[in-house]
């Protein structure tokens, strides 16, 4: 896997022997971010095909929120959307589909390295 994170939902706890360990980290969906960008993505699958399971996962996602696993290969893992521990000091806002946009004057990821400068974040 190179770049981009993958949501996996795990109903019958069967993931993690099928996952290399060794080239992808995973993890539930604890980043607020990256739960606001899962969530996105069911809410337009279910717009855009009218599934009824999108839909279900929808009205009850305090029960299919913890389902899902987070596939983090190596160059996403100090993204918002990975790491529940990030932190800014600057202003930023966070897009319909759950994706931080904005110029970040300094800005700290607790999960290991840090953006300075005007530097914009995907």
């Amino acid at each position: 896997m190179t770049g981009g994170l993958a949501y996996m939902l795990d109903e019958d706890d069967t993931l993690m022997p099928k996952v290399n360990k060794e080239i992808v980290k995973i993890q539930r969906v604890t980043a607020p971010v990256g739960q606001m960008q899962l969530k996105s993505l069911i809410e337009a699958h279910v717009e855009k095909t009218g599934s009824a399971k999108g839909s279900m996962m929808l009205l009850e996602w305090d029960k299919y929120l913890p389902l899902f696993w987070q596939l983090v290969p190596p160059s996403e893992e100090d993204t918002p959307e990975a790491c529940a521990e990030y932190q800014s000091t600057a202003s930023e806002k966070i897009n319909r589909k759950g994706i931080v946009v904005g110029v970040m004057n300094e800005c700290y990821l607790a999960c290991g390295s840090s953006v300075q400068g005007e530097e914009e974040l995907r």
